[in-house]
């Protein structure tokens, strides 16, 4: 339960007293957006900086770039059976916020430093749609989540893919001609286990920009297609006993807390235990096993490490 009075309550909207009275009710919720739905636990004005630091000290968090957050105690009854460590999650990925990110969650992340474990809230989601969806962390776990329940999951991991292409640097026109056809072989091929929903016309400009050396380029068919097919998941998911239950699990917190981060991948992994698990799965057993390796580098990116077994 929250030590600090809920944005709706009357604690909130009437009196708050550790905001200025003259703060107005959009100003205090958006302070308030900061630690969720939770009011900030000090007075906002002069040496707000200094005072957080002072709080956050007191819960056990330093007060520097290697800052050491608190873990949050984890939910007492498992729904399934899924691994769990006894220590807390270190995020060590370095995060680089899009120009789609708030300016508030920038913010955030310039007062707790890089090591806070930020992510973007259900509200920044709900605002800016598949696109932010794209640039989170837990939330985009609920997504992955659901993509995996309808077998579409193939979408996501392409766009996961031209995303690291895009990042990735080749010492030789021949290094950066095998990967395209590695990433043509993988998903436009039609004997591929993770082959996505394009057009047959689609392929063959693809594999033709591939063979004149255009890189990345190359698939940019591809992508535009894959969009347009993520844009019909994302409104399925919206209406998904997934959506809600992330609303649910993660509220309106821009922090990644060890509860929300257990919760996230519980979700995911019922999923694969439901559906992908080499064990009991016996159609397509190749297929598996390359789903659940697609899916601990999509959630590996996000600095967040899967317990499980490929």
């Amino acid at each position: 339960m929250s030590l600090y009075p809920s944005c709706t309550s009357p604690a909130f909207t009437a009196t708050a007293p550790n905001l200025p009275p003259h703060m107005d009710a959009r100003s205090k919720r958006k302070c308030s957006e900061f630690f969720g739905e939770d009011v900030l636990p000090f007075n906002m004005g002069k040496g707000s900086s200094r005072k957080l630091w002072a709080y956050l000290a007191g819960v056990g968090v330093t007060g520097n770039k290697r800052a050491s957050w608190p873990a949050a105690g984890l939910p007492t009854e498992d729904v399934i059976e899924i691994p769990r460590s006894s220590t807390p999650v270190q995020h060590t990925v370095s995060v680089t916020w899009s120009p789609l990110v708030k300016s508030s969650t920038r913010k955030l992340a310039d007062i707790m430093g890089e090591s806070c474990p930020l992510d973007l809230c259900v509200r920044d989601i709900e605002e800016g749609g598949l696109e932010v969806m794209l640039e989170s962390r837990l939330p985009l776990i609920y997504f992955l989540s659901h993509l995996l329940a309808e077998h579409t999951a193939e979408s996501l991991f392409f766009t996961h893919d031209m995303k690291s292409f895009a990042q990735s640097s080749f010492a030789t026109t021949a290094s950066l001609l095998h990967h395209s056809q590695d990433v043509f072989s993988t998903y436009l091929d039609s004997a591929s286990l993770l082959e996505i929903n394009v057009s047959q016309s689609t392929r063959r400009i693809v594999a033709t920009n591939i063979r004149h050396r255009k890189g990345i380029a190359a698939f940019d068919p591809a992508i535009v297609q894959v969009k347009k097919l993520l844009e019909q998941a994302w409104t399925r998911f919206k209406e998904s006993r997934t959506w809600t239950m992330m609303k649910a699990d993660l509220g309106h917190s821009r922090i990644i807390t060890n509860e929300s981060e257990y919760k996230a991948k519980a979700t995911l992994y019922s999923v694969l235990a439901k559906q992908y698990n080499p064990a009991t799965v016996v159609e397509d057993p190749a297929r598996v096993v390359l789903v659940r390796k697609k899916t601990k580098e999509v959630v590996a990116s996000l600095g967040i490490e899967l317990d499980m077994t490929l």
